[in-house]
């Protein structure tokens, strides 16, 4: 099996992290190296998933 590019979005709530010191904004860079952040935009939640393409693959 071979691995499956992740997609990652972030959630931004007021409560999150600014910036450069936001763990999910360096998360989120970390996986998609044309993300530019933010310094003054709180990044409160990463969400992982596959590419749906994946799944079709993997039914056929």
């Amino acid at each position: 099996m071979k691995p499956e590019k992740l997609i990652c979005r972030v959630q931004n709530y007021e409560w999150g992290g600014l910036g450069k010191d936001s763990i999910v904004a360096s998360l989120k860079q970390a996986a998609d190296h044309d993300f530019i952040i933010e310094e003054n935009k709180p990044y409160a939640e990463v969400c992982l998933s596959v590419l749906i393409m994946s799944l079709e693959r993997k039914s056929e």
